[in-house]
């Protein structure tokens, strides 16, 4: 229904798909359909990337990230991990994401962004994490 509501208001979701937003590429796989490693690659396969310009995938969760450089991504912007939510969780999805959980990090050549977001899963409350929106400046 959410999904279905944002359309209607017009904004634009990239389901499975990439588009030119002024000289950046700028992708988006939907969670479902990418959540199987063959099944990320297949997808990632058929978006046709040129890695002599900057590129950014929006990828719910930040796994398969050797796929993502692979196809020459320069940044993937992820969410899903929470920040672990409630304190000692936290130290779960930092070894389940490989030190991916949370913030700015490079996997090769490529940046890796994965924010806390701003709701919850289960108990509505945080313990030790922080809601966040982000900004983030794109510059030449």
């Amino acid at each position: 229904i959410l999904l279905q509501e944002i359309k209607n208001i017009g904004m634009r979701i990239l389901d499975n798909e990439m588009v030119d937003l002024r000289g950046i590429q700028l992708a988006g796989i939907d969670w479902k359909d990418s959540y199987n490693e063959k099944d990320c690659e297949r997808i990632l396969a058929a978006l046709p990337v040129d890695r002599d310009r900057p590129s950014i995938l929006m990828k719910h969760e930040p796994q398969d990230l050797p796929t993502s450089a692979d196809r020459g991504f320069s940044l993937q912007l992820s969410g899903h991990t929470h920040a672990g939510q409630i304190f000692p969780l936290s130290l779960i999805t930092h070894r389940v994401y490989h030190g991916f959980d949370y913030g700015l990090k490079k996997f090769g050549d490529m940046l890796v962004y994965t924010s806390s977001g701003v709701g919850t899963w289960g108990p509505p409350l945080r313990f030790g994490t922080k809601a966040e929106i982000v900004a983030i400046t794109l510059r030449q």
